[in-house]
């Protein structure tokens, strides 16, 4: 009787450090996941959210162009109108 019992203790410690591990294990793995999941956000952000700096500009320098405004420059290049003034002064001298 007194060896079943021994052999109820092992088997019973032995249990409690194979769900303890279980444990350890699987909080390891949510963490890892949480990162995991935190990290792709944060570089999806970053190449979705990049280009649009770099883009922006570039489209506001062509929205006086687009929407048919031709009063100013496109990117230090002469509208049409500026240069059929230039043309008149030329014409006049």
């Amino acid at each position: 009787m007194n060896e079943d019992l021994n052999r109820l203790e092992t088997l019973l410690k032995d249990t409690l450090e194979v769900a303890e591990e279980n444990n350890r294990l699987l909080r390891e793995m949510r963490r890892m996941g949480r990162i995991s999941f935190w990290s792709k956000v944060i570089i999806w952000a970053l190449v979705l959210i990049i280009p649009m700096l770099f883009i922006g500009p570039i489209l506001d320098s062509f929205g006086s162009f687009m929407s048919g405004d031709t009063a100013g420059s496109i990117m230090g290049f002469p509208s049409p109108e500026m240069i059929q003034e230039a043309m008149e002064l030329y014409q006049a001298q």
